[in-house]
Parts: C-alpha cells; structure tokens; sequence
C-alpha cells in the first residue's frame, strides 16, 4: 500500500499494459567476500598512507549522500526537528554483513520530455555489490505521463529502460547488458564502479549524524509530516558534490527512519532522478539471499575483458 501511494505521489493514476519478462536469474554459487567495501581499493594503491589518502581525500563525489566531503563552507544551523529525524535515520541504517533492496526506478529528462521507468534490486555485503534493472511489469497504455510537460507543453513520453546488471568483485567490474547478451569486465581499482552501483542504496549507508550535519545544508521538504513521513532536501557543502548534483531529497517514515524514496537532482537541472523503496532486507551469513549473486550465470552471451594499465 505504501509504495502504492508513493508512486501516486510521483505519477499520479496510470493505465497499465501486460507485463514486461524480467532479466535472467541469478547463478547459484558459492560465497567468498572478505573486508569492507574499499578493502580491493587500498590494496591497488601505494602502500604510504599519506598516498592512500591523499588519492581518497581529493576524488569527487560519487553518492549524492557521499559521508566523506570535505566540508569548504560553515554549515547552517538545523531548523527545529531536524537533528532527531537524522539520528532515527542513522540508527534505522546500522550496519549489517548482508543488505538487499527492492525498488522502482523513474528518470525524467526535461531536455527531450522523456521518462524512463525500470525496476531494480541491489544486493550489498563487505567487499560486493551488485545493482539490477528490467523493464517494469506494467506501463501505462497511452504511453505517457499527464502530470508532466516538456518546454512545449507536452506530456512526457514513457519509455522503459533495458535489462542490465552492474556488478563490483574485488578489482573486477562487470556491466551486463541482458537483451543484448554481451557483458564487458573490467579489472582495477572499483572506487567509481562501486559508488556507482551503491548510488540506488545510498539512504541506507551507515553515517554519523555529526558527519552529516556539518557537510550539507539540511532542510524540511513540503511533503513533512512529523507524524507520517519525514522530507529532508539536503545539499553538499564542498564544490565536488556540485559537479554532480544540484539537491538530493528523502523521505523516511517517521517511526522508524526507514527511506521510503530518494530524488536526485543533476547539476543543470535538466535530469532528475527517482527511487522509491519497496522492500529492504538486511542479516549475516546464510540470510537474506541464497547461492552468490555477485557471480551471475553469463553462459551464451558474448564478453569483453579490459584490464588498467599501471
């Protein structure tokens, strides 16, 4: 029902038309992840911390919640509720060796008034991640969204993206395209390609409320209802943040500072981005996904194997 009212709110009423199959399932094999997230990273530079950090420190911002900025302004003061509502969510996000995500994906281009809809699902432990599009299940009949214009007055037109799986392993990176059947693997340092493929669950990373209030600016949104939902717009304070968005918005629910859905917004203005969460599942070894996911089954398609030169 929630997610039914949170795509109202983004959509209003659509038509729907028969079902779109889904990509191929996932392979079933078995698991062998070890350290964080950024471990194959480190391994792959200098071993002289002042290097290591240096080269961490000075890279842009992948995640619109990115937690490591380099604050270049004074942050503004929190306006009244806000500093609770940051400490529900960081505690709703603890951590967990194993996480997994449902959600439905919209993309609106104002430059050619076009929406793209997919649906997807991101699987995450310590050292992996794998993100997932398909076509939605259902598109609206008339193939386009009333609630928007483009600059001529038009209603944008609804398209759905293809199915493609974006996979971070170590140093190797894979990107799947699932209906042409080729994939490209890439080995070296994953930085980019696994905040990237995070980007869909970035709401859900761990995060210290301090950290966060002094490196954006954080408001209420419009949709606020401390008794509901909670509508934070948040805005980077150091200009790499800047290269890559403009705003980014989420909505928790109230009670318990799960992200309901994000909405990211490019710097021009021109693209915006957004993410409604319908189902979340975290545990430890054994729990929430069965086999491997991050090693998919790639029999019959056609590869590409690239590999860094250092």
């Amino acid at each position: 029902m929630l997610t039914a009212l949170l795509i109202y709110w983004l959509l209003g009423p659509q038509e729907t038309a028969p079902a779109v199959p889904p990509p191929p399932p996932l392979a079933r094999v078995k698991t062998d992840s070890e350290g964080t997230l950024f471990s194959a990273w480190w391994r792959t530079l200098d071993a002289d911390s002042k290097e290591r950090w240096r080269a961490f420190a000075e890279r842009p911002a992948v995640l619109p919640l990115d937690r490591n900025g380099r604050t270049e302004q004074p942050a503004p003061p929190l306006p009244s509720g806000v500093a609770p509502s940051l400490e529900l969510w960081a505690q709703f996000n603890r951590p967990a060796l194993r996480q997994r995500v449902r959600f439905s994906r919209y993309i609106y281009d104002s430059v050619f008034g076009v929406e793209k809809r997919s649906e997807g699902e991101i699987f995450w432990d310590e050292n992996s991640v794998r993100v997932d599009f398909c076509p939605p299940r259902n598109l609206p009949n008339a193939g386009e969204n009333g609630t928007r214009q483009d600059r001529t007055g038009r209603p944008y037109k609804i398209a759905a993206s293809g199915a493609e799986s974006y996979l971070v392993r170590g140093r190797s990176t894979t990107i799947v395209n699932h209906d042409a059947k080729t994939f490209v693997r890439y080995e070296g340092p994953p930085l980019w390609p696994i905040g990237l493929c995070s980007l869909p669950a970035s709401p859900f990373h761990k995060f210290r409320v301090t950290d966060r209030a002094q490196t954006f600016a954080i408001t209420t949104g419009p949709k606020h209802d401390p008794e509901r939902q909670i509508h934070l717009k948040l805005e980077g304070l150091w200009k790499a943040w800047h290269q890559n968005y403009r705003t980014v918005e989420v909505l928790l629910d109230a009670k318990t500072g799960r992200p309901q859905a994000m909405r990211v917004i490019d710097p021009a203005e021109t693209r915006e981005t957004v993410y409604v969460y319908e189902d979340f599942q975290r545990g430890g070894e054994g729990e929430v996904w069965d086999g491997n996911p991050f090693d998919p089954d790639l029999a019959g398609y056609a590869g590409t194997a690239l590999s860094e030169t250092r």
